[in-house]
C-alpha cells in the first residue's frame, strides 16, 4: 500500500480478488456479507484503528437503510449524509447504495460555506 497526501490505495496487482467482476456496489457488498475476517480498517490516528468486517458493514447498512425507508426514503431519493465520524458515514453511504438512494455527503464543519449549502437543502 502506498500513501500520497493522506490517501491510501492498493495497486491492482496486490488485490486478493478481482473487483472487475463486482461492477455493482450493492452486489459487491452482498457477495461479501458473510465475510467476518475481511473488511475496512478506519485509521483514526497513528495509535488507533477500527476494523469493520464486511459482515458487520452489511448488517449496519441494512439497519440504516430500513430506518431511512421508514422515514420515507425511496429508490432515487437524495439522502443527505452528515456524520462526524467515518464509521457512521460508511453505514449511511452503504445504506444509500443498498436502498438505491442518492447519497449526498455534507461537510459537518462549521463555516460560512456550510451554512449557505445547508440553506439550499
Amino acid at each position: 500500500m502506498r500513501l500520497f497526501n493522506n490517501v491510501g490505495f492498493i495497486k491492482k496487482d496486490e488485490r486478493e480478488f478481482d473487483m472487475e467482476k463486482y461492477n455493482d456496489l450493492a452486489v459487491s457488498l452482498q457477495n461479501l456479507r458473510n465475510v467476518k475476517e475481511k473488511g475496512i480498517t478506519i485509521v483514526k490516528s497513528f495509535q488507533e484503528e477500527t476494523f469493520i468486517s464486511y459482515m458487520h458493514l452489511w448488517e449496519e447498512a441494512l439497519l440504516v437503510m430500513r430506518t431511512l425507508e421508514r422515514m420515507g426514503a425511496c429508490k432515487g431519493c437524495e439522502v443527505v449524509i452528515q456524520c462526524r465520524d467515518v464509521e457512521n458515514y460508511l453505514y449511511a453511504f452503504w445504506a444509500s447504495v443498498l436502498g438505491g438512494f442518492i447519497a449526498v455527503p455534507m461537510d459537518v464543519s462549521n463555516n460560512e460555506y456550510k451554512s449557505k449549502a445547508n440553506e439550499k437543502i
